[in-house]
């Protein structure tokens, strides 16, 4: 037996075998290219930088409503990835010097990486690190190499790396080890902060964890504590198997919290619905206990392969959710969320100084039809094996909502003619997530099945405050009293016009804001597992008359106060 102690990362205890995953991903080309090369390799380079940018774009739909900082790292990534200075650095280097491209761009980031290497400060140590990834991540598109590392991570193993990068931290992830644990890095890393939402024991800093572990080793992962464990005598295990025992006691409690209906203390049924982003999913046993899935994003379908599968491919994603959910459990699919920022090469749009109000979501369906069709007829096949809805984005007009009617109906009567099942009776919702839509509630009301109002953008757009600006942090609250205004009157509008009316957004997980929405009248939240177990756990101490009094009593008082005093009232 033997102890070694590092910094931990992300917590957890777990025992299992070791597996080593040594040296680089990839290697770069040597020697040099000829002249008649050079367009070649500054295309192939052009296209790895395009798909990079696509990758983070599928990176950051997974982390929308869970990790800021996480989102933020990957924005930083972006903005590097989109920034001229390094398209015309990198062909110079392939132009002047005859590199091969992805040699040009190993020398580009080691220069950089080189030059922060003796600064001992935790800032530039981070963007080191950043400049690695990113790196990495060009040169691995650069020769059509999958993103994940799965060939090198086996199932089931706790994995051991001589260090590790932001984007291999979620790869690593989906490969499923039990545990992982790195040579060298710091704890103020940007891998170290997405490292601690993968939900696995985590500890950095082991030193030459390479040397002293050899393949298939058993060893115990103490995350909390930073400690490993290489062959564990009797006592340790004994002490392991009482912790493991706890941790699935634990994991019972929540279990059987998640299966226990959600009412308020007057018997009020509140229906506590989860977002997920990837149909696997679907097949955790905590998703299998939830009221179902009230935001499936669907713009992961896209980023996967850089282009809009058929109607068919997706019709077999609808159809995996569907079928891995229990029988009836509605599930909300929102049509692709897009626009001209991401899709400007494809599509042939000018280059939007500003994204967010510029061709994105039903806007940009409604002009490329054929992509809304496609999506329209996999939901629609999809729906004859389940309780599929279909949630419209980003809507701000009437205009909007019929047109998207028609095309809806036109496909299912190709549907009808081809003989092929559906539901006829599908509902069809909107996302209430622009301000006019908020104000014109009632009239749009008569044109949809239910209201879907997102907070996320609904706040960003009320209050002129984007909500990836950290100098707008404070700004950007959705306590906002006319946040708040138009979320009422959305749902006073769902009420009189008999519709229903959910919500989603990190409001839905916030405990202290679900009291506020339920005194104005909200009876459906969508929001991460995570976030619902802490809403579960305040909703059966309050009636709805306590909580709807309590806003009535506080409602003209400043955002600050009427925040601290929901505050207040959950603790209680």
């Amino acid at each position: 037996m033997k102890e070694y102690n590092g910094c931990s990362i992300a917590p957890g205890v777990i025992a299992g075998n070791v597996t080593l995953v040594k040296g680089d991903i990839f290697t770069v080309s040597k020697g040099h290219i000829k002249d008649s090369e050079i367009e070649e390799h500054i295309l192939s380079f052009n296209r790895a930088v395009s798909l990079s940018i696509n990758e983070i774009d599928l990176l950051l739909n997974y982390l929308e409503t869970r990790a800021k900082e996480e989102r933020e790292i990957l924005q930083s990534h972006q903005e590097i990835l989109k920034d001229q200075i390094l398209l015309e650095d990198v062909a110079s280097i392939i132009k002047k010097e005859l590199k091969p491209a992805d040699r040009a761009v190993q020398e580009y980031f080691n220069k950089m990486i080189d030059h922060l290497s003796d600064i001992n400060d935790v800032v530039l140590s981070q963007r080191k690190e950043d400049f690695e990834d990113i790196k990495m991540r060009i040169i691995r598109n650069m020769h059509h190499q999958d993103v994940r590392i799965n060939d090198l991570v086996k199932e089931n193993k706790i994995v051991v790396l001589p260090e590790i990068i932001p984007s291999l931290v979620l790869s690593i992830k989906d490969s499923h080890p039990l545990a992982v644990i790195v040579e060298k890095g710091s704890p103020h890393s940007h891998s170290a902060i997405i490292a601690k939402s993968i939900g696995i024991p985590v500890v950095f800093n082991i030193e030459n964890a390479l040397k002293i572990l050899k393949e298939d080793d058993f060893v115990i992962v103490y995350g909390k504590e930073g400690r490993i464990v290489l062959d564990p005598d009797k006592k340790q295990m004994i002490e392991y198997d009482a912790l493991r025992k706890k941790a699935e006691e634990d994991f019972k409690k929540k279990i059987s919290l998640l299966k226990t209906p959600t009412f308020t203390k007057d018997k009020i049924r509140i229906e506590l619905m989860g977002n997920i982003e990837f149909p696997e999913e679907c097949e955790m046993p905590e998703v299998q206990y939830i009221d179902g899935v009230g935001l499936f994003r669907t713009e992961f379908l896209y980023f996967l392969d850089n282009l809009f599968p058929s109607a068919e491919n997706q019709f077999k994603v609808y159809k995996q959710v569907i079928q891995n959910l229990p029988k009836g459990k509605p599930v909300y699919v929102r049509t692709f969320d897009v626009g001209g920022d991401k899709l400007q090469r494809e599509f042939g749009l000018h280059k939007e100084l500003n994204p967010n109000l510029g061709c994105r979501g039903i806007r940009f369906l409604l002009k490329y039809k054929e992509i809304f069709r496609q999506q329209i007829r996999g939901i629609l096949m999809a729906s004859a094996y389940g309780n599929l809805k279909i949630m419209l984005p980003m809507i701000s007009s009437i205009k909007e909502i019929i047109e998207s009617h028609e095309l809806i109906s036109q496909e299912k009567a190709l549907l009808k003619k081809k003989k092929i099942s559906f539901n006829e009776k599908i509902e069809v919702g909107i996302m209430i997530e622009i301000p006019s839509s908020a104000i014109l509630a009632d009239q749009f009301a008569e044109h949809v099945d239910f209201f879907s109002i997102g907070t996320n953008d609904l706040t960003q757009y009320v209050l002129a405050a984007d909500r990836n600006n950290e100098a707008l942090a404070e700004e950007f609250t959705y306590y906002d009293p006319a946040v708040i205004e138009l979320i009422k009157t959305t749902i006073d509008a769902g009420q009189r016009h008999n519709i229903d009316v959910k919500l989603c957004g990190e409001m839905a997980s916030d405990p202290v804001a679900v009291s506020l929405l339920l005194g104005l009248g909200l009876r459906s939240f969508s929001a991460n597992i995570s976030g619902i177990l802490r809403v579960k756990k305040i909703l059966s101490r309050f009636t709805i008359t306590e909580l709807e009094n309590f806003y009535n009593k506080h409602k003209n008082i400043s955002q600050e106060d009427l925040h601290y005093a929901y505050k207040q009232l959950i603790k209680k």
